[in-house]
């Protein structure tokens, strides 16, 4: 009789300990069932909320800035970085549209930023165009001497550079050398540049500026036109067509007799009218 109750009450303990461990088993489900349907709510809730700010205006671009161009307007190089106010500012990455306009030959050096309030910052450096010529087919002519075929999407910056006529290959090479020092400024204000060859140099240029004068040098004095306007400026008929001719050796200029009015100039003939201070080194 004894062993019998010994026996049913170690047959309560074992069903009291299965139950028990049955309703851990239970509570331990239903808590991570709990935990995953509590996560799945918040995860499907983030992508509500992303896909209604990704579907919605406020996530575009709010407005594209460029700075640091010369040559060409904000469009040209928004449009060259594929940045517009439909692009997505969050989705919109820097390195890939600095490589797209990187890759425009003309460029040197692009960095898109991320402002405050939507904003895209593009900051632009330029390479710096010299000229433009015809070999067989028209192109751009760099400060450091690399040639660039003309596309008509550049036609904005022929506005902005001279027409080079008269020169080998060879030859562009050397004159370059004479635009290293010579402001962008003022390379703005020519218009055109021949060949023009004299008695004491077959490679002498006639540079026609803007203003419609004409000035006679050797490439090696193209720094001197840095002074260009403070020689104007002793002009005794600035209002008129006048031939400027510099003289590297002594940094100075006069005006004569334009070549094409009558025959090339001689050294008795110079009228002194104009002088230039400038006494920095020519290039070499």
């Amino acid at each position: 009789m004894l062993r019998r109750k010994k026996s049913e009450q170690a047959q309560e303990v074992d069903n009291y300990l299965i139950n028990k461990r049955s309703n851990a088993r239970k509570i331990k489900r239903f808590t991570t069932q709990k935990h995953r349907t509590f996560l799945l709510a918040v995860f499907l809730g983030m992508i509500f909320i992303t896909s209604l700010y990704f579907v919605s205006p406020v996530s575009n671009v709010y407005k594209v800035t460029v700075s640091g161009n010369h040559y060409f307007d904000d469009q040209f190089y928004r449009d060259l970085s594929g940045i517009t106010d439909d692009s997505k500012y969050l989705l919109t990455i820097s390195f890939l549209a600095e490589n797209k306009l990187e890759s425009d030959p003309l460029v040197e050096e692009a960095t898109v930023i991320h402002e405050d309030h939507s904003l895209i910052s593009i900051v632009i450096k330029e390479k710096e165009v010299v000229a433009y010529t015809y070999d067989s087919e028209p192109y751009l002519i760099l400060k450091d001497g690399e040639k660039v075929a003309f596309e008509e999407r550049y036609l904005e910056i022929l506005s902005y550079i001279p027409f080079l006529e008269g020169y080998s290959d060879d030859d562009i090479k050397i004159i370059t050398k004479g635009f290293e020092k010579l402001d962008q400024d003022m390379i703005n204000e020519i218009s055109e540049i021949h060949r023009y060859p004299f008695s004491y140099d077959d490679k002498m240029m006639e540079v026609i500026m803007r203003d419609g004068n004409y000035v006679y040098l050797s490439y090696y004095a193209l720094p001197l036109l840095n002074n260009y306007h403070a020689i104007v400026s002793e002009l005794k008929e600035p209002n008129k067509t006048n031939c400027i001719f510099v003289d590297e050796m002594s940094s100075s200029a006069y005006t004569s007799d334009c070549p094409f009015w009558t025959a090339e100039p001689s050294e008795n003939s110079q009228n002194s009218t104009a002088e230039s201070n400038d006494t920095a080194p020519l290039p070499q």
